[in-house]
């Protein structure tokens, strides 16, 4: 076989800490992290099954596109396979200093993904690897508010970073089979993370229940007796997002942003993570990135024997962060003359604070003289609201719809 050819529906949500992507309907979650190197070098010797069965979490690639600065092509550790060298320290966004539009690693490694999936999709239907594979991909992704506010640019800027050029990745599986895949993207959509949010909660059916359950647990019983969904929508909501290197504190109503409220500050989990870190490193004798002590605190079935005490010095420095968050959303509700309905709290770093921050947020909302909800998402959804709602966009319709308008505009 030759050449294979593919389709790909991509939603691609691009964190400082970690990439969470819908393709196809399937789900992936990555460390958003690699690590350039001179050579590819695949250590052991494996089957090619397990090799590409394996592929996501060992993927080592070769990249090549004239959208990215001359600098950045050449071979990339991708995802997890970055973190598992010790020899080099991943390169991450900068939290709260690098914009993600002008950046080339979300590029990189969503290139790396695409393919990755591409070299397992063909083998596991084909039983076979070609010499190349071919992939078209239409995708959504996201742009934090206040990046889009602070200069409209940023949105296509972003978006030719994927569609301007076809890009040319080779994916080595072992030590000496390797597969070209060049990918083109068809149509990409950029939208304001916080919108994406609204997009999950009126979108996905599963999902809206669970929240709604929680909206009434969370809150006084005579204000959420009817709440459904139209409801919400008319709402003016302040969403409180702390990812781990920015908090994203836009406010919406229906499914627009308030552009004169855009906020966004730099600041999020990743520095109580850090401080945390460096006295587990000191504590412990370990010296570890900063992604993989988030895995210690996040995923206890995965480190049962670190999360504790990881969790523990998490607890501990989470103070300094949810004092700055409370006095942005006390400036929010000013700014708006308190004309706020309900305070959605989401993202990774939304689970790391709750205990702190929740009674806060409750305590300053019962000083206002009208009623004001939270909903702070359950951790099982907090971490993917933001894809969800962008694969909600492909499966609405209005990602075909937008493509047409633009595929009409060219004409």
């Amino acid at each position: 076989m030759k050449v294979a050819k593919l389709n790909y529906e991509m939603a691609n949500d691009n964190g400082n800490s970690k990439q969470k992507a819908i393709i196809n309907d399937e789900y992936f979650l990555q460390p958003n992290v690699h690590t350039k190197i001179l050579q590819p070098n695949i250590p052991g010797v494996k089957p090619l099954d397990l090799a590409v069965e394996q592929i996501l979490d060992n993927l080592v690639i070769n990249v090549m596109s004239n959208s990215l600065k001359q600098a950045n092509h050449g071979n990339y550790l991708i995802g997890t396979a970055s973190l598992a060298d010790n020899k080099k320290q991943p390169k991450a966004m900068r939290a709260g200093k690098d914009l993600k539009s002008d950046s080339d690693l979300p590029l990189i490694n969503t290139l790396g993904l695409i393919a990755g999936k591409a070299v397992k999709d063909v083998y596991q239907s084909k039983g076979e690897l070609p010499n190349r594979i071919e992939v078209k991909v239409d995708m959504v992704t996201a742009l934090p508010v206040s990046e889009i506010a602070h200069d409209f640019k940023n949105r296509e800027k972003f978006r030719n970073k994927f569609t301007e050029h076809e890009h040319q990745v080779v994916v080595y599986i072992t030590q000496t089979v390797a597969v070209k895949v060049d990918i083109k993207f068809d149509f990409v959509f950029v939208i304001e993370e916080g919108v994406t949010a609204l997009f999950s909660i009126m979108g996905n059916k599963g999902r809206t229940t669970k929240l709604i359950e929680a909206l009434k647990e969370q809150n006084d019983s005579s204000l959420v007796a009817d709440i459904d969904l139209k409801k919400l929508m008319d709402m003016t909501i302040l969403h409180v997002e702390p990812g781990d290197g920015t908090t994203e504190l836009c406010i919406t109503k229906g499914y627009n942003y308030l552009e004169q409220y855009a906020l966004g500050l730099s600041v999020g989990a990743a520095y109580a993570m850090d401080e945390a870190r460096e006295v587990f490193q000191k504590e412990e004798n370990m010296n570890i990135a900063r992604q993989k002590f988030s895995e210690f605190v996040e995923q206890p079935e995965k480190h049962p024997e670190y999360h504790q005490i990881a969790k523990g010095y998490v607890d501990q420095t989470v103070g300094t962060l949810v004092e700055q968050l409370m006095d942005a959303i006390k400036g929010q509700f000013e700014r708006t003359y308190n004309e706020i309905d309900l305070v959605l709290a989401y993202g990774g770093g939304s689970i790391l604070i709750k205990e702190v921050m929740l009674p806060e947020i409750k305590e300053h909302l019962s000083h206002i003289k009208r009623p004001v909800l939270v909903l702070w998402v359950p951790k099982d959804y907090a971490v993917t609201m933001n894809v969800d709602g962008m694969n909600q966009i492909f499966k609405n319709g209005m990602f075909k719809k937008l493509k047409e308008q633009a595929s009409a505009t060219q004409k």
